[in-house]
Formats: C-alpha cells, structure tokens, sequence
C-alpha cells in the first residue's frame, strides 16, 4: 500500500483508455527510485486503485489526500497531451 505522498510523485508513460469500464489504465514511475506503479483510475465512481504485484490485487486508495494527489496529475497529463494514450473500444 501507499504509505507516502512521495510514492505517488510520479511520471505517467502511457494510458489506456477503457470506455467500457469507465476507467484509465495509467502506467507510471516513481520519480524518486524509477520504479512502475500501475493506476486504474475510474471517472464516474472519483475511484482510484494501485496494482500490487506483490499480491497479485488492484488496491483501492481511500485517502482523499492521496486521491486528489493523483488525480491532478493524471489531469494535468490528459491536458497537456504528451503522453500516448490508447483506446480499447470494445
């Protein structure tokens, strides 16, 4: 789990839209170690979950904290566009 705001001061690398899930896929790294942090970040629900590898499980983030942390940069990356970004449309 997310224990600091620093673990989530990420780079986005890609994204993958999935309309029908009303989600986004981000792939992202660490800034501080380079390490990948996967994120499924969800629309309508203001939802987002962490891939824990170790575990094998998404895990939801309840912190509002760390929820609008995430979310502003995922934001700001949908804003500026320079990050490639798919669409699964099925």
């Amino acid at each position: 789990m997310i224990n600091r705001l620093d673990d989530l001061d990420v780079t986005f690398d890609h994204l993958i839209d999935m309309p029908n899930s009303d989600c986004v896929f981000c792939s992202t790294r660490v800034k501080e170690n380079n390490r990948i942090k996967l994120f499924l970040i969800f629309n309508e629900r203001n939802a987002v979950y962490i891939r824990n590898g170790l575990s094998g499980i998404w895990e939801e983030i309840f912190d509002a904290e760390k929820i609008n942390f995430i979310r502003s940069r995922f934001e700001d990356v949908i804003e500026e566009r320079k990050v490639p970004c798919y669409a699964i449309t099925e």
